[in-house]
């Protein structure tokens, strides 16, 4: 891919390499191991020159850990390990991330050395197998499975990738025998079938493959990418694209405008056959391991589900399906840089290119660089289907709405209603969004009928209920019905502090102070830093007498770091009180009348 984030990717090392310096500043050489925590060793002091020492580039691992980057932190338990070799902590922190931050074949050295100590070490065995099935070397991939220690889930993990190795040597029987797995294993059913159809397809069995795929559909309940993937692209081959059409469009209707399966679509009508989804062995194990990999990213660490995915990747480095959420795992972990690189790998012809793209633009914000982001996302040119072009207006909006450009926001959003072709499920969070953006910029007669249309589409949404809510709040409309949106959104959302502040809000306007307190104070447990809610807080407590307690709250207010506007009135209030400043603004309102 072009895009890029050069200033990331090129600063990798920097902070943990620093850090070794700093701390080596009075250090040097350490006498023994680091094998217990409880150990002590002898420091001697140094002139710090010399940072590459063995207590050096433990501390550095150590801090480029703490900052999850785990290519640095790999590197330097590395460079512990080659001078404390018999160290096994070590040995397995080395080991595993080698193995997270994608370097398989040192990870497979390190698995060797590890398995000489304990034989089952079921993670060691994985990567063993992986790579001697990558090398062409079936019985021995096989060998390393088969020794690993067991488990349900150990089951699982290698009849998979056991059942690959044998279509790797041409033998079908005894792949279909290995995907025999354990029915009351995890995954039984919806990873044997699916990749018994996978199995069977490339066999060439037809009668097989539509078995076993209507038997993955079935348990996935239609909602499995691949799966979804894998069997439309059998019915397109055998002469059944409607039926293809079919849950193509069944999909999009629980994930809406999804890349892949849009793509399928396009496919479909203008006639093309598709190939096979899993075309050869590395391929299948590849597959067998992002499926394992994603379904761990939903209820696991993080770093297994990475670890599996850089396992897939490294199988077959195409799968663009599996480097995404290996993008988006890493930027959900902190580990920017690595995340730019893996978007930066998936390819400018995937349907996934858009998806890369945009979150790449994405992590430009993470770092504070908004304008970056947005401009990066303006120098995209035009994209392959106008649901790709709307996810990019929709990334703009939402930068634009971020930053406070509510009027470019307004455009971008209209912009990808009139581009998307996804069902009506999706599109009340983009009415929704432009409402905000129409009732920042005070056109309040196109954002209520962007709130109306919300509902309409989402009926009883919490956040729209709240915010069409509060806002008739603030301009004194519709009272009762604004009262009672709140407390259906405070229903759904009960620990929400922005939807709780809303309700305590409604009965402050309403003269109801006690209630107010009550649901303010609820507020701010909630969410105790934001400046709004404390300044509400502040008011209701002030206007029951608690007015120590209130211009505690507006000062707390005023040290979470409101809006100007906001700012200035909260010291007014810290000057004069509360009425002081409602009655200033009442003279000011006859003045302005």
């Amino acid at each position: 891919m072009t895009f890029s984030i050069p200033s990331m990717a090129k600063m990798k090392c920097v902070t943990a390499l620093a850090l070794a310096g700093a701390v080596l500043a009075g250090c040097a050489s350490v006498g023994g191991g680091f094998g217990s925590p409880g150990d002590t060793n002898a420091v001697v002091a140094d002139s710090g020159r010399n940072t590459d020492t063995k207590l050096g580039n433990y501390l550095a691992a150590r801090h480029a850990t703490n900052l999850r980057d785990r290519d640095a932190a790999a590197e330097f338990y590395d460079r512990v390990l080659r001078e404390d070799p018999a160290n096994t902590v070590i040995l397995d922190r080395a080991f595993l991330l080698q193995l997270t931050s994608g370097n398989v074949p040192r990870a497979a050295v390190l698995a060797e050395r590890i398995i000489k100590q304990d034989p089952g070490d079921r993670t060691a065995r994985l990567v063993l197998g992986t790579h001697a099935l990558k090398k062409g070397d079936f019985a021995g991939a096989r060998d390393h499975f088969s020794n690993a220690a067991a488990g349900p889930f150990t089951r699982l993990v290698t009849g998979l990738l056991a059942a690959w190795a044998h279509v790797g040597e041409g033998q079908y029987d005894a792949a279909y025998t290995s995907l025999e797995l354990d029915e009351d294993g995890p995954g039984h059913t919806l990873f044997g079938s699916y990749h018994r159809a996978l199995v069977a397809e490339l066999e060439g069995d037809i009668d097989e493959a539509r078995e076993a795929y209507e038997t993955a559909m079935a348990s996935s309940g239609g909602g499995s990418i691949r799966i979804v993937d894998a069997y439309g692209r059998f019915l397109e081959r055998n002469g059944k694209a409607p039926d293809a059409k079919v849950i193509y469009s069944g999909y999009l209707a629980l994930s809406p405008g999804h890349p892949i399966i849009s793509d399928a679509l396009d496919r479909v009508r203008s006639l093309r056959t598709p190939e096979l989804l899993v075309t050869n062995t590395r391929a299948g194990a590849a597959e067998a391991l992002y499926g394992i990999g994603s379904a761990l990213s939903r209820d696991q660490g993080v770093d297994v589900s990475i670890l599996y995915l850089q396992l897939a990747l490294y199988m077959n480095e195409d799968l663009d399906v599996a480097r995404v959420l290996l993008g988006e795992l890493l930027s959900n972990s902190g580990d920017l840089a690595a995340a730019a690189e893996a978007y930066e790998k998936v390819d400018d012809d995937s349907p996934l290119a858009t998806t890369a793209y945009i979150e790449q633009a994405l992590l430009l914000d993470q770092i504070g660089r908004t304008e970056d982001a947005i401009k990066a996302l303006r120098g995209l040119g035009r994209q392959s289907t106008d649901d790709a072009e709307a996810e990019v207006a929709i990334a703009l909006a939402d930068l634009y709405r971020a930053t406070e450009q509510f009027r470019e926001a307004e455009k971008q959003y209209t912009r990808a209603l009139d581009l998307l072709n996804s069902p009506a499920g999706r599109l009340w969070t983009i009415y929704y969004a432009r409402g905000v953006s129409r009732e920042r910029q005070d056109k309040w007669d196109g954002a209520e009928e962007d709130f109306f249309k919300a509902l309409e589409l989402k009926p009883e949404q919490p956040y729209v209920l709240n915010y069409l809510g509060y806002s008739w709040l603030e301009q004194g409309r519709n009272l009762d019905e604004a009262m009672d949106m709140i407390r259906k959104a405070v229903d759904q959302r009960p620990n929400d502090g922005f939807i709780v502040d809303s309700l305590g809000w409604a009965y402050f306007r309403l003269g109801q102070y006690d209630n107010a307190v009550e649901h303010l104070e609820r507020a701010v447990e909630l969410d105790p830093t934001d400046p709004t809610i404390n300044d509400h807080l502040g008011d209701a407590l002030w206007k029951v007498g608690r007015r120590t307690e209130a211009r505690f709250q507006w000062q707390h207010a005023l040290d979470s770091n409101p809006t100007e506007d906001a700012a200035l009135r909260i010291q007014r209030k810290l000057d004069k009180g509360l009425d002081a400043v409602e009655a200033a603004e009442r003279q000011d309102d006859r003045a302005g009348s």
